[in-house]
């Protein structure tokens, strides 16, 4: 069984937890949870198969738990060495802020992507020289906005 559905079996348990698993000398986390990730600790997006992910390297777990207790936000990690057996949990019950906050990292990721989008764009025009009319004509929106 892929991580990717393992983790969703955890949600299906877990729906309002951040799964963070444990592969190697990092951590991944999944779908929702990647733009929470994203959203609180501004680590980049990428996609697998179309699921986005977020990773981070083992020595920066202590403050990942911190920030998301911090912000209450439920989690759980598991170990893919040890069968995605639980390693720990962290949960606030009735003050979990997932939902909450997923909804802002929702919106903030989707500008973030968009915004993205335009600047590879620009990069692109480089070349056919109207990178700076493209960039004019946003300062001009953006200044009228």
């Amino acid at each position: 069984m892929s991580t990717e559905n393992v983790v969703r079996t955890i949600k299906v348990v877990h729906a309002s937890c951040v799964v963070i698993v444990k592969i190697g000398n990092f951590y991944n986390v999944y779908s929702k949870d990647a733009y929470i990730f994203s959203y609180l600790f501004k680590y980049k997006i990428k996609e697998n198969y179309g699921v986005p992910i977020c990773g981070f390297p083992i020595n920066s777990i202590g403050k990942v738990q911190n920030i998301l207790e911090k912000y209450k936000i439920n989690y759980i990690i598991v170990d893919k060495r040890s069968n995605y057996e639980e390693e720990y949990k962290q949960l606030n019950n009735q003050e979990n802020n997932y939902d909450k906050i997923y909804e802002k990292a929702e919106k903030s990721v989707q500008i973030i992507l968009r915004t993205q989008k335009i600047y590879d764009k620009i990069l692109k025009e480089i070349e056919n020289k109207n990178s700076y009319e493209i960039l004019d004509k946003i300062e001009m929106i953006l200044k009228n906005a």
